[in-house]
């Protein structure tokens, strides 16, 4: 039961015998849009990585192929490379929002960027 409910079961004076205010009244709170780096952009930055100092570029292609944010990145521990038997590799590291471990399958050649 809200305020303006009870103020008119109390008979309070002052108060309106009718609302005012309806929910519809209210602004729409609209929905937060998902966050991406445009497809062209992706293209003109991955098209110059040999541009970048050496460690941004490998950042840069680590985070794309792991949709990891930079935090975890920056966050990265010795050993969080895995290869399976089959020579597969994979990339571990804590998600902080999820606040679990997460193991993602990568590339051989981003596998060989962080050997």
């Amino acid at each position: 039961e809200g305020l303006f409910s009870t103020l008119l079961r109390l008979e309070w004076d002052d108060v309106p015998s009718k609302i005012l205010i309806y929910s519809e009244d209210y602004p729409k709170i609209p929905r937060a849009k998902p966050r991406f780096i445009d497809e062209f952009v992706l293209e003109q930055l991955n098209s110059h990585l040999d541009k970048l100092p050496e460690y941004i570029a490998t950042m840069t292609m680590i985070v794309q192929e792991c949709g990891m944010r930079i935090s975890e990145l920056c966050t990265l521990k010795k050993g969080c490379l895995l290869e399976d038997k089959d020579g597969d590799f994979f990339l571990k590291y804590y998600q902080w929002k999820m606040k679990k471990e997460h193991i993602v399958p990568i590339s051989k050649e981003v596998a060989l960027l962080i050997k």
